[in-house]
């Protein structure tokens, strides 16, 4: 496999300074606004707990457990989605108003 790339943000000097280190790449297929790459690049450090939890992975857990306890005959999956879709349609309503 090759992948090829041009960047705006490097030049040759800094890519070859930072040959050797790990990075982080985003695709889409939509154009990302500079917003939503701030908030990327940022991500690995925003909302992690000490544990080196995010916030989603603890709701994550969370919803797990109380699908566990439930004896529910839905799926985890399905549990997990309807469950957050309630809340985002509820934090809609709610700001929504």
């Amino acid at each position: 496999m090759t992948f090829t790339c041009n960047t705006e943000d490097l030049d040759q000097l800094e890519l070859l300074q930072n040959a050797e280190k790990h990075g982080y790449l985003v695709f889409s297929i939509d154009e990302l606004k500079q917003e939503v790459l701030r908030i990327l690049m940022n991500k690995k450090s925003v909302g992690i707990d000490r544990y080196g939890k995010s916030p989603s992975q603890k709701m994550y857990v969370t919803l797990f457990k109380i699908w566990s306890d439930s004896n529910s005959e839905k799926d985890f999956e399905q549990f997990y989605t309807d469950a957050m879709n309630k809340m985002i349609s509820n934090l809609n309503n709610k700001y929504n108003k």
